[in-house]
């Protein structure tokens, strides 16, 4: 099971940057580094929900080496537009309409 969690995270993480024919050795490397770090991640997380006893420090180790490599490759913030559409605005607006028709009775 945990070959097959890397494998797919791997292959995920790949795709991702462009696929396998677009990295270099050491980004392939660092795919394989991410996603193992991803499985022991995982494995941690199994067995906190199982339950079972979890060092905090060790999984927060985990946590951060992963994160960190994942940025060496790439990891990135992607902004996400959230203005609403004219129409969606209109809806949850109803008087707006009728502003813009008093402003422009005005001029």
């Amino acid at each position: 099971m945990r070959c097959t969690w890397r494998g797919a995270s791997e292959a995920s993480i790949t795709v991702d940057l462009g696929g396998d024919e677009l990295l270099t050795a050491g980004e392939r490397q660092l795919v394989q580094r991410a996603a193992m770090c991803g499985a022991i991640v995982a494995d941690f997380e199994a067995r906190w929900v199982a339950g079972q006893s979890v060092q905090l420090h060790e999984y927060l180790a985990a946590v951060n080496v992963q994160r960190r490599v994942l940025v060496t490759l790439g990891l990135r913030r992607r902004p996400r537009d959230v203005t609403p559409g004219l129409q969606e605005y209109l809806r949850t607006h109803p008087d707006a309409d009728d502003d813009a028709e008093d402003e422009r009775l005005d001029d």
